[in-house]
């Protein structure tokens, strides 16, 4: 499956997108409190890493970070994807780094 790269905000990432500056395994959960405005961006990997992502104030806006995605057209195109990539191999991010 073709992959493409991207240089994001923290508040533009994805459940399933691979920071592979981070983490080899997908994200499979984001948290931010919206009510709380530029609250931090936490980012928890299907290895169990969590990783924080800060605002730096005017001017310089979250984080940023290489962000490894499917080629896809749509949303619906990336979920599907991303669930054939598990239902071919459940246990390949299994103990990575």
């Amino acid at each position: 499956m073709a992959t493409e790269y991207h240089y994001l905000r923290a508040d533009e990432i994805k459940i399933g997108d691979i920071l592979p500056d981070v983490s080899r395994t997908p994200i499979v959960e984001y948290s931010r409190d919206l009510d709380v405005p530029n609250a931090p961006v936490q980012f928890t990997f299907a290895n169990m890493f969590t990783r924080t992502a800060r605002h730096g104030g005017p001017g310089y806006g979250y984080e940023s970070f290489r962000v490894e995605r499917p080629v896809t057209e749509s949303e619906e195109d990336y979920a599907r994807a991303c669930d054939a990539m598990h239902a071919a191999n459940p246990h390949r991010f299994e103990g990575e780094l």
